[in-house]
């Protein structure tokens, strides 16, 4: 939208009466690298810290968003590397919609990543089986369970070898 396109529009609300004239005083602006309110921020992907953990442009400084719903192998698990390899090959250096869940214990923002064109990273990385639904934190969703349950049944990633080690267990044993 261009300038005078704006600003037309801004007189026509005031005129009308649907923008008070105090809404009109300048404020920030947030950076162009990031849109963000309480329940959802949207940035450029800029590291891919494992299968699970991405870092997004907040305000110019990197944001550790942690993929709710899902823990994806460790580095040193069976598919570890191919869980960091998908989510890089599918986020990296791309505009996300992070869709904010919570904090977890680290100060994490917790959140469900989406592309641009409405692919759900965490739903593709589960359906790719690179990930399990982790349902101690996802309970009621249905799509994890039944993407992870379709995988799981097609012997897809993870699910292709005999008796794969959940993380959270994997992370016990260290």
């Amino acid at each position: 939208m261009n300038n005078s396109f704006k600003i037309i529009v801004l007189f026509i609300g005031i005129a009308l009466g649907f923008i008070p004239f105090g809404a009109c005083t300048p404020t920030h602006n947030p950076p162009s690298d990031i849109v963000s309110n309480e329940n959802e921020l949207s940035g450029n992907v800029v590291g891919i810290k494992d299968g699970d953990t991405i870092v997004v442009m907040h305000n110019g400084k990197g944001k550790t968003i942690r993929l709710y719903g899902i823990d994806a192998p460790e580095k040193k698990q069976d598919y570890g590397t191919k869980a960091k390899q998908f989510l890089s090959d599918l986020v990296f250096n791309k505009t996300v919609t992070v869709n904010v869940k919570d904090k977890d214990r680290y100060g994490r923002t917790i959140g469900e990543e989406y592309l641009q064109d409405g692919t759900n990273a965490n739903h593709e990385m589960v359906r790719a089986g690179l990930s399990w639904w982790y349902e101690q934190y996802a309970k009621n969703d249905e799509n994890l369970k039944r993407l992870q349950n379709e995988a799981r049944t097609n012997k897809i990633g993870l699910w292709s070898l005999q008796n794969p080690t959940p993380p959270w267990e994997f992370r016990k044993r260290k």
